[in-house]
């Protein structure tokens, strides 16, 4: 036994030693923070301690995926606190590539590399989807290496996740952590989102808002409200974000067999749709009811799904029609189902109307990053910069043409196809409550990027890209198990 203990210390040696390193680099420079000033030296102790994350990152490709999921949630509330100029998105990425490599090389060295699992149809899209942004370096219509690195950056990353993602989801105890570990971190960037409401925004904050005159006109609500983002980017990814996961969740417990496990959920999604609430986007309102119904097509024979439904249904009908008239945040929810009165859309469909000769004269699209903000910032002169997309879809469309369009929505077609067939394929109980939690979620995500690109943002993408992978891994398991 004690041989044992003393072998795993030796084997784990050179963790230890790392570990014990960047301890004692953290505690020398705490004594020199108030000799060198407390802005450099909590900098330069954020900068040791971020290094030895990456270090351990490409000791353990797990635990770096779960870094550089915790920094998409982190960077932006970081951003507003330093007011960098630099990449933040670098925090990210690192990690990320560190344990792509350190997964390469462990695979590798163990001879476990499965190549099975690349002839799946949503790995093949994959493959397409970054291939055909790579093509678009060549486009004629596009003029900046800038703007066309700027999103292949983002591309590659997806790429990443959904890579990573499908080989840790190789038991059933690494997508049970997957879950919890996303709900719980959703959990409280929801809380943070209700802080923001009831109390206002931290001194930072609405600095932030304040600094840019769109900015803080989007986010106004009336009546000295703004709309809350939490710790995501804008109010739209944190309503998405809650919105998607508050599907998940719902699913998990309704079909939760502890007591207490179904009591934490319903604490988590009660703070969820709050945050949805408080974030002031429809589509995320909307999304909720989309991948609600989706769930209960796809269980529509089972006891607990009538009961959900009808539960569902009644609150809803209350939410609508309730006498309550003076609750900014309901009335907000109200408006998204008053589909003819909905200004904004309207707008949205003036500015797709416009665009759509272009799109039509052009088959590859104006190139990467020529629309919306990120056009005027990359290539102020062309055609498209500055256009408000306001939609995957859109965007897709007038920067890939409308051959990126047809693999776009080809895509969700076959994940759509290969989730739902893999779902019932699926013989183990747990196994399906996470697929049909997945293809809710996934669903209202492919409806979301009608009105808002959905899938691309920070931390989202690690959801979207991490059930595609999670599809693949359940389709391949249920394959193996009926072969053998």
């Amino acid at each position: 036994m004690v041989i044992e203990m003393i072998n795993k210390l030796l084997k784990n040696w050179k963790t230890y030693q790392t570990a014990l390193i960047i301890f004692s680099l953290c505690f020398f420079i705490g004594m020199l923070v108030p000799a060198i000033g407390y802005k450099n030296g909590y900098l330069l102790l954020g900068g040791i301690i971020y290094i030895g994350l990456l270090i351990y990152s490409f000791i353990k490709y797990e635990f770096g995926f779960y870094i550089s999921l915790t920094f998409g949630f982190l960077i932006f509330i970081l951003g507003r606190i330093t007011s960098f100029s630099f990449p933040l998105g670098v925090l990210i990425e690192l990690p990320l590539w560190l344990s792509c490599i350190s997964l390469l090389i462990h695979k590798k060295s163990n001879n476990q590399i499965d190549f099975s699992i690349s002839n799946h149809v949503i790995t093949l899209f994959m493959i397409i989807f970054i291939v055909y942004s790579l093509i678009q370096l060549v486009n004629p219509s596009s003029f900046s290496f800038l703007a066309w690195l700027y999103t292949f950056r983002k591309v590659l990353m997806f790429g990443g996740i959904y890579f990573l993602a499908l080989h840790l989801f190789i038991s059933l105890k690494n997508i049970n952590f997957f879950f919890k570990y996303w709900i719980g971190i959703s959990f409280l960037a929801g809380i943070y989102g209700c802080i923001q409401q009831w109390f206002g925004f931290f001194n930072f904050e609405y600095y932030w808002v304040k600094s840019s005159q769109t900015r803080s006109q989007l986010f106004y609500l009336g009546g000295d409200i703004y709309r809350k983002f939490s710790v995501f980017s804008d109010p739209s990814a944190f309503g998405i974000g809650m919105a998607t996961t508050t599907i998940i969740s719902l699913i998990l417990l309704i079909y939760t067999k502890s007591i207490r496990n179904w009591f934490f959920l319903l604490l988590i999604n009660l703070f969820m749709l709050l945050g949805v609430g408080y974030s002031g986007t429809r589509t995320a309102y909307f999304i909720i009811i989309i991948g609600i119904c989706f769930f209960i097509l796809l269980t529509i024979t089972k006891k607990n799904t009538l009961i959900f439904a009808t539960i569902s249904f009644l609150l809803f009908a209350l939410l609508l029609f309730a006498p309550i008239y003076s609750n900014l945040t309901i009335n907000r929810i109200r408006s998204t189902f008053e589909f003819s009165q909905d200004a904004s859309m309207n707008v949205r469909n003036i500015n797709r109307e416009k665009i759509r000769p272009y799109i039509y004269a052009h088959p590859f699209g104006g190139g990467l990053s020529t629309s919306g903000g990120t056009g005027e910032q990359y290539t102020p002169g062309h055609k498209l910069a500055g256009f408000p997309t306001d939609s995957g879809y859109v965007r897709t469309a007038v920067e890939t043409g409308w051959i990126g369009l047809i693999i776009q929505c080809a895509f969700y077609f076959f994940i759509l196809n290969s989730g739902i067939k893999t779902f019932f394929n699926s013989r183990k109980r747990v196994l399906r409550i996470y697929l049909l939690a997945t293809l809710a979620c996934l669903f209202s995500f492919i409806v979301a990027q009608y009105s808002q690109e959905s899938t691309d943002p920070t931390p989202l993408c690690f959801l979207f890209y991490s059930s595609l992978a999670l599809i693949v891994r359940v389709d391949y398991i249920n394959k193996r198990l009926i072969h053998t």
